[in-house]
């Protein structure tokens, strides 16, 4: 999916999503297949910045809002490396919540950005996440069915996405996703690392 502007999103893992992905591809064609090996960075601290490096790129993007169950999230930063220490010190540090005098004088790949940045912090964590991507276009929405490996542990994820909430809200409908919770990759890397409780069968 191409990230310009800000867009309501619903996302939500599972083992997989049988009738859900058997109506998308019925109605819809794929527009685009994509693989990519992906770096997330995430802390106790970090709930509101999904932070990952791409493709030669460290990419930032921002929660900005929550309406009537999802979520809005914006482009924040996406930068090539090296990165100075002035920059992690006003991007980086923050939401990550490390102290400015923790960090390296420069980070010069992604390399240097797990063995300096994550390892020296074990509030800090590397997680590895690789993804299959298939994009479709359905009623003026973005749409994604993905597979997906965090640190090797196997999950699936559907996604719709637009700039008008009520058209995500009535495909999540028609799909069939409205018994799924809204699970950014920030949250559902968070529960499974930890750092965040999963939903429980009884609540």
């Amino acid at each position: 999916m191409t990230e310009t502007t800000a867009r309501y999103e619903f996302r939500a893992f599972a083992r997989n999503f049988g009738i859900v992905e058997q109506r998308l591809r019925a109605w819809a064609t794929v527009d685009q297949i994509r693989e990519s090996d992906e770096i997330y960075l995430i802390s106790p601290a970090c709930t509101r910045h999904n932070i990952k490096y791409r493709g030669g790129l460290l990419d930032i993007k921002v929660l900005v809002a929550e309406r009537d169950g999802l979520q809005q999230w914006a482009p924040h930063t996406k930068v090539s490396f090296p990165l100075t220490r002035d920059w992690l010190a006003r991007e980086l540090a923050p939401p990550l919540g490390l102290p400015a005098e923790a960090l390296p004088e420069t980070l010069a790949n992604a390399r240097a950005l797990v063995e300096q940045l994550a390892y020296p912090h074990p509030e800090v964590l590397a997680v590895r996440v690789f993804k299959r991507r298939f994009a479709f276009s359905l009623e003026g929405c973005l749409c994604e069915l993905a597979e997906v490996e965090f640190n090797s542990a196997a999950l699936a994820t559907a996604c719709i996405e637009s700039t008008d909430p009520q058209a995500v809200a009535s495909l999540r409908q028609r799909l069939g996703l409205e018994a799924y919770d809204n699970t950014s990759y920030l949250t559902a890397i968070r529960q499974v690392t930890g750092l965040s409780p999963v939903p429980l069968p009884w609540d």
